[in-house]
């Protein structure tokens, strides 16, 4: 490409500049055109081809009309992208933004006061058994190690 004399912007990114020029849409538009495209993705859309059906044994026992555009799709997605007409559905953006919400005054708050709040029904569980075991006859107190 250098030496046919293009730029070093096209030589870094040939596809990104040179398929936006005006020389590039005129050479898809005559080799390329839109209608042939077109006109081959309708032919493709209603293309059949006959795939083999097997018994058991291995033997084909009929023939089944069944859709075949594998290699054309391929071939018509290449042209579309060609022209610059082929869109890929764009992934949205993944936020970058991370957000510490314990700096603000107003979650401390609130996840201390659930904190204290899940101590004290533990507590309140933890006694409520331990006064029920005791009233039991059969309690005996384990002794804990620590």
């Amino acid at each position: 490409m250098a030496t046919v004399g293009y730029s070093g912007r096209s030589l870094d990114c040939p596809k990104q500049t040179l398929n936006k020029t005006r020389s590039w849409k005129a050479l898809m538009d005559e080799y390329v055109p839109e209608e042939v495209l077109a006109t081959r993705h309708n032919e493709i859309l209603n293309l059949r081809a006959q795939q083999p059906v097997k018994n058991l044994a291995g033997d084909v026992i009929e023939l089944r009309d069944v859709p075949d555009a594998k290699h054309v799709l391929s071939a018509l997605e290449m042209g579309y992208k060609l022209r610059g007409t082929y869109k890929e559905a764009a992934a949205p953006a993944k936020s970058q933004t991370i957000y510490n919400l314990f700096y603000k005054p107003e979650v401390r708050a609130q996840v201390k006061a659930f904190e204290e709040g899940l101590k004290q029904q533990m507590i309140n569980e933890a006694s409520n058994t331990r006064n029920a075991n005791e009233d039991s006859e059969d309690y005996r107190p384990e002794i804990i190690d620590v």
